[in-house]
């Protein structure tokens, strides 16, 4: 082969070259085979010979890391011969030939796996809050749940008692006559920047896991006590790390319910606390662990105790620095699901946040005035007995305020079905539903076309 026919600082420098080559293609032998070169990004550090030399090409740039023997190269059809991390992926669909040609482990399958653009949560929230709803994240998480929740929970209440739950959390900037000049939109805000209304932890718990994997949203999470419990998020940190996405753990139980989000090492929680703390108060502490750090916490905050009881004071601590707040009683038994980030995080993120505010944009305008006068209950109050129909968003767990998935019911009702069948004794699960303005106890039965038919028990 003839300098002219092939010189290396073409492929270098990308320029064009004889005899109808593609740019930064080597020039076929007489066999028809490219050898002697690979093409590289410039700067990635190759080192080459001459086609006709018996020796290696070494590669170092970190894109390609390829070490390749000469009589191995020849056996490689020319698409092959272009390196970088596309074509390393190419060349992990064959672990054999990859292996062959770069005289190295060929990069692990589940690394390559995952075509997923990894996003980091608390910056989405921020970002979208940002976007769209004027940087304020409680402002966020309030328009992404159900208004008519919010406005019964607010019916019946006055411009007085509103002063008062103000002025309890030291607002001293308004009065019986400034509220009721708001709409309904400014007291909420004014209601969320003073902390007096909060989600549940259990919203919070399922609005951050729809955000982050509405694929796995109605899927059951599995009974573990503690120690499974550090052994998921062992786990999940694994899964984390080989995959190079975040992971998330959603806990149930205990009077409590939360997201925590493993990736690169470090362990975060997504929480309310009813009637304390919003996500976006939560957020403020950005209360980051070291994943050892994080379970060794957990593990004392979760240390099993009831209401009422005496607990040591580093046991507070935990569950302060952990949930901000103390008041939890956990039984050691926890409803858990690990779960990976889905792709399109911050869009899906942006996207309930439009729909929710076409939701919420009728009642906002509305003055603050005409929404406190509706009545709480209508009606008679409702009584042990009485059957309802409900929707689920009005339905919690009885424990933490969690609104319930429609297949954690269908899966009580099969198990007591089962007992029934089988002569056994069973304790029914009560379940805690929002009607007429009382939350009531009550038994589920079964669905009804798009609502569930609950008997109340007091």
């Amino acid at each position: 082969m003839s300098p002219a026919a092939y010189r290396p600082t073409d492929i270098v420098r990308g320029e064009s070259v004889p005899n109808g080559r593609q740019q930064g293609q080597a020039a076929p032998d007489s066999d028809g085979c490219r050898r002697g070169s690979v093409t590289a990004a410039p700067g990635a550090g190759v080192q080459r010979r001459s086609a006709g030399a018996p020796s290696v090409e070494t590669a170092t740039g970190a894109a390609a890391g390829i070490v390749a023997a000469r009589t191995a190269w020849r056996a490689v059809p020319a698409p092959l011969a272009r390196t970088g991390l596309a074509r390393l992926q190419h060349l992990a669909g064959n672990r054999a030939v990859a292996e062959m040609v770069t005289g190295l482990p060929a990069p692990p399958r589940a690394r390559l796996a995952s075509t997923v653009q990894r996003e980091d949560l608390k910056d989405a929230i921020g970002e979208v809050a940002g976007t769209h709803a004027g940087g304020d994240v409680a402002w966020l998480e309030q328009v992404l749940t159900d208004p008519g929740n919010t406005a019964e929970s607010l019916a019946g209440e006055s411009p007085e008692t509103i002063l008062e739950n103000l002025e309890s959390r030291n607002c001293d900037d308004q009065t019986v006559e400034s509220i009721k000049k708001l709409t309904f939109e400014g007291l909420l805000r004014l209601l969320l920047r003073y902390g007096v209304i909060t989600q549940s932890c259990g919203q919070t718990a399922a609005l951050v896991h729809g955000i982050v994997s509405p694929s796995t949203l109605d899927q059951v999470g599995t009974q573990k006590d503690l120690g499974a419990l550090v052994e998921t998020l062992e786990t999940s940190t694994r899964e984390s790390t080989e995959k190079g996405l975040p992971w998330y753990v959603r806990v149930e139980g205990g009077g409590h319910a939360f997201v925590v989000e493993v990736g690169g090492g470090k362990c975060r929680i997504y929480q309310s606390f009813f009637g304390t703390t919003t996500l976006a108060s939560d957020m403020g502490r950005d209360s980051s662990y070291p994943l050892s750090e994080f379970t060794a916490k957990l593990k004392v905050a979760l240390t099993p105790s009831n209401k009422g009881d005496t607990v040591e004071p580093k046991v507070l601590e935990a569950r302060r620095s952990l949930f901000a707040s103390q008041a939890v009683h956990p039984d050691g038994r926890y409803q858990v699901q690990a779960f990976p980030q889905e792709q399109g995080m911050g869009q899906r993120l942006a996207d309930k946040y439009r729909s929710g505010a076409e939701v919420w944009a009728p009642l906002l305008s509305k003055p603050a005035t005409e929404v406190l006068a509706q009545p709480k209950a209508t009606g008679k109050a409702p009584v042990a007995g009485d059957e309802v129909l409900v929707t689920l968003d009005v339905v919690s767990d009885g424990v933490t305020y969690l609104p319930v998935k429609a297949s954690e019911l269908e899966q009580e009702k099969k198990e007591h079905e089962q007992a029934l069948q089988e002569g056994r004794q069973r304790e029914r699960k009560e379940y805690s539903v929002r009607y007429g303005g009382f939350n009531m106890s009550a038994h589920y039965i079964g669905p009804v076309d798009d609502k569930y038919r609950f008997e109340l028990t007091d």
